[in-house]
């Protein structure tokens, strides 16, 4: 999969790889995730391993 956006909270823990990640405003992800490229609008607690991060206004980021 080369892109995924998240418009929801999971409950659960994720572990997600992918060429592009993005967590839109309303979306939440507890977990670990990896990517060339990782978008913050929401909300993350857990472990990027990115090499480009983008942290947007609204995005809030708890973890390593």
């Amino acid at each position: 999969m080369d892109r995924c956006s998240f418009f929801f909270r999971t409950g659960k823990r994720l572990k997600r790889r992918s060429k592009e990640i993005v967590i839109k405003e309303t979306g939440s992800i507890s977990g670990e995730v990896e990517a060339e490229r990782v978008e913050i609008y929401g909300h993350l607690d857990g472990k990027i391993s990115s090499q480009n991060v983008v942290i947007g206004s609204t995005g809030v980021v708890k973890g390593d």
